[in-house]
């Protein structure tokens, strides 16, 4: 979840208070790093263990409506609608040559 708020700009997903959900009361103030826009070397794991103050959020969208992260899930929709669509017409055509070929 780190990676995809760090990319997206967002946190959470409806909002950062899912964050404070998780947590206990003495956590409750803090937040990911990806929440605060502080960008960090995404390849160090180390640095995702970090925290801010929920006063330091700069990332107030969560990422389901982040607008990337929808057109993400609109194209994969049509990719998905699109294969399937293909997989019936395969059948179909299978069937038909089973039937020519059993003639045959």
């Amino acid at each position: 979840m780190q990676q995809v708020q760090y990319y997206f700009d967002c946190c959470g997903l409806h909002s950062a208070d899912d964050w404070s959900k998780l947590k206990d009361d003495q956590q409750r103030a803090t937040l990911p790093i990806s929440c605060c826009g502080q960008k960090t070397n995404v390849t160090d794991p180390i640095t995702w263990l970090d925290t801010c103050s929920v006063d330091q959020q700069t990332n107030m969208n969560g990422c389901k409506s982040s607008p990337v992260v929808e057109a993400f899930f609109e194209y994969a929709y049509t990719v998905l609608v699109g294969l399937t669509l293909l997989n019936m017409v395969t059948v179909f055509m299978a069937g038909k040559l089973i039937i020519i070929l059993w003639k045959w």
